[in-house]
C-alpha cells in the first residue's frame, strides 16, 4: 500500500508541467532503475516504476540489481538475499548480472562506517558510468543515511555544495517507499574523472509544486543545474523582488473626469490638483488621495491572484517584507492585499508579512496635493499594524509646490535599491 501511495505521487510528479503555454514536462520518467537485490527493494522498485500505469506507447525502464546498493549486511536473516536464480524467476524483468559478479564484496556483519565507504565508492566510481540523465535508485534506508553522512562530509570540507528541503539532512531517514527527487551535478576533476560537485534534493510534494512554480516565477528550472552553477531551485536562494503598482485613487478619476470636461486642450488637467494661494496642501479635498471603490477592488483582485499563485514551494506566493509609500492609497492597497495571512503550508498558518513605510518608494513629490502625505501620527492610526520605524520625520517635509525633478525621483528610487 506504502508502495502503491508513492506511486501515485510520481505519476503526479511525471505528469506535472512547467506551466508555460506549453505545457512542457519537467520531470521524465527514468530510463533506467538501479535496485538492491533485496526481494524488498525489488518489490518496491517493480510497484514504483513497473507496475505503474505509463503513458501511451511508454516502455518500462531499465531494471538492474546493483549489490553495491544492498542494505547493511548484518547477518540477520532480513538482510541477506536470496539465490540469484530464484530472484530472476520472481522478477524476470529485472538484469542481475551485476550481482552475479558479486562485486563489491559485502562482508556479513558490516558496520555504518563500512556502508558509508560502500555507498561513497558507488556514488565517486560507479553512478557516473550510468549512461542515463533520468535515474531512480531504490536501496534502504540505512544505505540512504550513510550517503548523506558521505554527502555532508563533503559538504564540511569545502568539496561539495548541497541543497536540501530538510533540517538535519545528513541524520533524517526516510520514510517507508518515501520518494524524493534530486539533481547530482558531476564535473571533470584535474585528473580528468567526473567528480560530484553539488547535490539538489527535494520531497516529491515539494518537488511537484516547483515544477510550475520556478518557471511561473521566471527563473531556470531543469533536472540538473545549469552551467552557471546555480541548483534547479535558484528562487529559494535568490532574493525575489516585486515590484507592485498602487490601485486606482480618487485623484486618477478627478483627472480623468476633467479631460472629458475639458474643452481646451492647452488647459493643464490635473491643474485643479493645485493648492489655492491661500490654502494649505493638506485643506485640499484631494489632499493624500484615497482609493476609489474601484481600487479597493482592484486590492482585493491582487490578494486573491497571489492566494492562488504558486511560488516557493507553496501553493499561493507569501512575503517576508513588504514595503509601502507612505501615501495613504499606497498603504491602503497594502493592507487590504497584504495584512491577513496569506495561507496554510505544512500544517501551519504562515504569518502576514511585516509592512514597513519607506519615504523612498512614494509617488514623486511636490506641486499636486494628492502626492502629498499626511502625518506619520495620522498614519499610525490607520495602520496600526505598519512598521513607520523609518520615517525620518512626522510632518511631509518633502512636499512644496514646486514638482520634484526626474533626476532625483532616479537617486531616491536607487537609494531604496541600494538599502
Amino acid at each position: 500500500a506504502q508502495a502503491r501511495q508513492s506511486s501515485e505521487r510520481l505519476e503526479a510528479l511525471f505528469g506535472a508541467s512547467d506551466g508555460t503555454k506549453n505545457g512542457n514536462v519537467v520531470f521524465r520518467r527514468p530510463d533506467v532503475v538501479l535496485v538492491s537485490p533485496l526481494r524488498r527493494a525489488l518489490m518496491t522498485a517493480t510497484e514504483l516504476f513497473y507496475n505503474c500505469p505509463n503513458g501511451v506507447g511508454d516502455e518500462p525502464p531499465l531494471f538492474v540489481a546493483i549489490e553495491a546498493l544492498r542494505e547493511k549486511r548484518t547477518g540477520l536473516e532480513c538482510d541477506e538475499r536470496s539465490a540469484v536464480s530464484e530472484l530472476k524467476a520472481e522478477f524476470p524483468h529485472v538484469d542481475f548480472s551485476d550481482v552475479e559478479r558479486g562485486l563489491p564484496v559485502v562482508p556479513t556483519g558490516e558496520d555504518n562506517t563500512a556502508v558509508r565507504a560502500r555507498a561513497a565508492a558507488y556514488l565517486e566510481e560507479r553512478l557516473p558510468l550510468v549512461d542515463c540523465k533520468y535515474i531512480a535508485i531504490v536501496t534502504h534506508k540505512g544505505w540512504l543515511r550513510e550517503m548523506r553522512k558521505n554527502l555532508k562530509g563533503r559538504v564540511d570540507a569545502g568539496n561539495l555544495r548541497a541543497d536540501f528541503d530538510l533540517n538535519e539532512w545528513d541524520k533524517s531517514l526516510y520514510g517507508n517507499a518515501e520518494v524524493r527527487v534530486a539533481a547530482f551535478r558531476y564535473e571533470p576533476s584535474e585528473q580528468g574523472q567526473l567528480e560530484l560537485t553539488s547535490v539538489v534534493s527535494r520531497s516529491i510534494n515539494n518537488a511537484i509544486l516547483a515544477s510550475s512554480t520556478m518557471m511561473g516565477d521566471g527563473f531556470e528550472f531543469a533536472l540538473g543545474p545549469p552551467s552557471s552553477g546555480f541548483s534547479i531551485f535558484l528562487a529559494e536562494r535568490t532574493t525575489k523582488v516585486h515590484f507592485i503598482s498602487v490601485s486606482e485613487g480618487k485623484h486618477n478619476v478627478a483627472v480623468r473626469e476633467s479631460l472629458e470636461l475639458c474643452s481646451n486642450p492647452n488647459t493643464e488637467a490635473e491643474g485643479f490638483l493645485l493648492r489655492e494661494n491661500d490654502q494649505l496642501a493638506s485643506e485640499h479635498p484631494l489632499h493624500d488621495a484615497r482609493l476609489t471603490r474601484k481600487g479597493g477592488r482592484q486590492a482585493k483582485a491582487l490578494r486573491n491572484m497571489l492566494a492562488s499563485r504558486s511560488s516557493g514551494g507553496r501553493p499561493f506566493t507569501a512575503f517576508d517584507l513588504v514595503v509601502v509609500s507612505p501615501l495613504t492609497r499606497a498603504c491602503e492597497t497594502a493592507e487590504i492585499a497584504f495584512a491577513e495571512s496569506p495561507g496554510e503550508y505544512g500544517g501551519s498558518v504562515i504569518p502576514p508579512p511585516k509592512i514597513l513605510v519607506k519615504e523612498e518608494c512614494r509617488e514623486r513629490y511636490g506641486r499636486y496635493v494628492c502626492d502629498s502625505r499626511r502625518t506619520v501620527t495620522e498614519l499610525s492610526e490607520e495602520f496600526p499594524s505598519f512598521d513607520f520605524s523609518e520615517m525620518r520625520s512626522d510632518e511631509d517635509l518633502l512636499h512644496g509646490d514646486e514638482r520634484e525633478t526626474s533626476t532625483q525621483c532616479r537617486e531616491r528610487a536607487l537609494r531604496l535599491l541600494e538599502w
